[in-house]
């Protein structure tokens, strides 16, 4: 049997190319046929992007309504171009028009965040995840925390792409208030790693060993914490390298020039005693080719000096000792912590150690 392929009305023809008009931005073809193939081609593009879109979704994170708006899209257009004949799709276009045209406009702003926004998204998210770690700090300078709240604000809006022109702005409005908080921190650091360097260089210059070889293996890993202290991204990090990481460096210094120290000392030690054997050897034999008894004279034996033990003193525990309360807050109570200090110090150096202020 032949069956007469279905026309679509006139009426039904002049309301999809006005549709066309609102939907691409042109009126298309005249013909169903033609105006059929125009619709079906557009849609297959709008469903590619979707679909290219979806695979960007999947493995980022991206607004609440992107996510969801992309599924919805791509299973109202599939169904549509489900329809494989021109009366069928244009009935269920018009009947429909409406939601079509509220899905070009979902489209639009899921289209628009991928071709032209996704960009300002990724900095977004990468200035968030930048100013998280100094995001206390932040919030208590005014500026930067209104500004911190607004982008906080935009990247959990599920829609925001309205407002992400802002994002630029509000970035730079931080980030000069991060880059000076870091500025300061590192300052203060590194004063404190310089004045930790220049200690360690009176010690080695008090040690009698000092050497180009040894001064360079000593203060060099002071001198790279300085760098490191240059590049670190959190305050955080810095007040880490400043404090603990600092204190083993240069724990582990003093502890290699002691024992570079002690090394020294035991060497001139067999030294001398090596020449104190080689004196007494030489007397012996002298004596030895005498036939009068001659009292040979008394060498004194080399004297070892030893490194002085070290001893490591916190002043803190001294206070909670000897004072009450959380500070020293009168003359009175200033003298009663000195003077405990000094004869705790006076006491350790009399007993012939080395004291170390904690």
């Amino acid at each position: 049997s032949i069956i007469k392929k279905r026309q679509t009305d006139e009426s039904v023809l002049k309301q999809a190319r006005q549709l066309a008009q609102s939907l691409f931005s042109s009126m298309g073809p005249v013909t169903e046929k033609e105006l059929f193939e125009f619709y079906w081609l557009q849609l297959s593009k709008w469903l590619a992007n979707l679909k290219s879109y979806q695979s960007k979704v999947d493995v980022g994170r991206f607004p609440a309504h992107t996510t969801t708006t992309i599924t919805q899209l791509m299973l109202t257009l599939e169904r549509l171009l489900n329809h494989n004949e021109s009366f069928d799709f244009f009935k269920q276009v018009i009947d429909k028009k409406n939601d079509y045209l509220e899905l070009e406009e979902d489209y639009r702003d899921i289209h628009e965040f991928f071709s032209q926004q996704i960009s300002t998204w990724h900095a977004l998210q990468q200035a968030l995840r930048e100013f998280e770690p100094n995001r206390q700090l932040l919030k208590q300078d005014p500026t930067a925390s209104a500004a911190l709240s607004s982008l906080q604000s935009i990247e959990s809006n599920p829609a925001p792409y309205g407002m992400l022109n802002q994002v630029s702005t509000l970035v730079n409005t931080v980030k000069v208030v991060n880059q000076r908080l870091l500025a300061e921190r590192r300052a203060a650091a590194v004063l404190q790693v310089d004045a930790r360097i220049k200690q360690l260089n009176v010690g080695i210059d008090k040690s009698g060993v000092r050497s180009a070889e040894l001064s360079n293996r000593l203060l060099r890993p002071l001198q790279l914490l300085k760098t490191d202290i240059d590049t670190a991204t959190s305050v955080a990090e810095i007040r880490m390298l400043q404090a603990e990481t600092l204190d083993a460096k240069f724990d582990e210094a003093v502890d290699q020039l002691e024992l570079v120290m002690q090394t020294e000392q035991e060497r001139i030690a067999r030294a001398e005693q090596a020449a104190f054997d080689a004196a007494q050897a030489a007397t012996a034999a002298e004596l030895s080719g005498q036939t009068t008894v001659v009292v040979p004279p008394k060498v004194q034996p080399p004297v070892v000096t030893k490194t002085k033990p070290v001893v490591e003193v916190n002043a803190a525990e001294i206070y909670s000792k000897t004072c009450q309360g959380l500070y020293l807050d009168s003359d009175a109570a200033v003298e009663q912590f000195v003077d405990a200090l000094k004869a705790e110090l006076q006491r350790l150096v009399g007993n012939q150690n080395r004291v170390r202020i904690r």
